[in-house]
């Protein structure tokens, strides 16, 4: 049986009805189409699979099935990254998001800088078609451009780099939640046997495109802000950690 506040969900935001309209103002509901989102829910669809929508950081963003859906403690580095911008006194930033999906953390650090211009990379076709869609709704095309690449773009060298990188290890991925296991894209998840090979890969590539100054901000999964930072401490003199909302510390910087 879905959770009542999931059903509300698609009233809200299918119908643009609640309860009170339709209990007081005697508003019909598509009984048909209600039951039909219901039932893919139940099957384990995500929610914004079914919506094709999501919000990430106060702006909203189209997304597609197979499309790597943004989660709310990622705010957290998108935060981060806007606290220390503060420190570099640079105009005319240029930052790359590496692995950008939907574009969802490219797309608030542009919305929210405006001198800055915000390159991002991903692999996928898909992902990256999402991306230049939503950065036309949000009239971002001036300001960013989403490129495919393994990691980096073989030119250009950048202030910030910031990546959400995929950090399950891949024995893991069968225990996740059934709508993340079964229906994300899974090379958006698989961070290899311990879950970090794509740390070791950024760090190791990572003075071929930071300028002198800047910095590399990623993501990290409940557990591996130690391990990573060990990582940085190959290439970074300065390393922080910064926790999200629910005290997981989950933003590692190397400066």
């Amino acid at each position: 049986c879905l959770p009542l506040q999931e059903v509300n969900f698609f009233l809200k935001d299918v119908f643009h009805l609640n309860r009170w309209k339709i209990l007081q103002e005697k508003k019909t509901v598509d009984e048909d189409l209600l039951n039909s989102l219901i039932s893919l829910r139940e099957q384990g669809i995500p929610l914004a699979y079914i919506t094709l929508k999501t919000e990430f950081y106060g702006i909203s963003l189209s997304l597609k099935p197979g499309v790597f859906i943004p989660r709310r403690e990622t705010e957290t580095l998108v935060e981060v990254v806007l606290d220390k911008v503060s420190f570099l006194r640079r105009k005319d930033l240029k930052i790359l998001d590496v692995g950008t999906g939907s574009g969802a953390i490219a797309l608030a650090l542009a919305f929210f800088l405006p001198d800055a211009f915000v390159w991002g990379t991903d692999i996928d076709n898909l992902s990256l078609q999402v991306a230049r869609g939503n950065a036309r709704s949000l009239s971002l095309e001036s300001k960013c451009t989403f490129l495919r690449s393994n990691i980096f773009p073989e030119k250009g060298k950048f202030d910030i780099v910031v990546s959400n990188p995929p950090y399950i290890p891949s024995w893991q991925i069968p225990y996740l939640p059934r709508e993340t296991s079964l229906f994300e894209p899974r090379v958006a998840l698989d961070g290899g046997r311990d879950g970090l090979f794509f740390y070791r890969k950024l760090v190791k590539r990572i003075p071929f495109v930071l300028r002198k100054g800047g910095f590399l901000a990623v993501e990290v999964g409940e557990s591996q802000a130690e391990e990573v930072a060990e990582i940085f401490s190959s290439r970074f003199k300065k390393i922080e950690i910064f926790s999200d909302l629910n005290g997981i510390r989950r933003v590692v910087v190397g400066s």
